[in-house]
């Protein structure tokens, strides 16, 4: 892609969450699977943003959002631990 390895390795971060979210068999009703969706690719976006900066405290505002997305993780334990329960059967 480019010679950023920031960019690079943000962008394949988001199709492989992107690709995560779209294999999920869990009901599609989940907000989780969403919001773990528009998390995993919010982190490349703000990224990508932050190379046009105005200036460099510009640059360093919006790369410091790009990294607060530790709920990021959060969401990513709470999906582990929803796929890993049993599902309940329906009658």
């Amino acid at each position: 892609m480019s010679e950023n390895k920031l960019l690079d390795l943000s962008f394949k971060f988001a199709v492989a969450i992107v690709n995560l979210v779209d294999g999920v068999t869990v009901p599609k009703s989940s907000y989780m699977i969403d919001q773990l969706a528009r998390a995993g690719t919010s982190v490349g976006a703000n990224i990508h943003e932050a190379q046009y900066a105005q200036s460099k405290k510009d640059f360093i505002a919006k790369l410091g959002i790009a990294f607060y997305f530790y709920c990021l993780l959060y969401y990513l334990l709470i999906f582990k631990a929803l796929i890993s329960l049993p599902r309940k059967s329906s009658l």
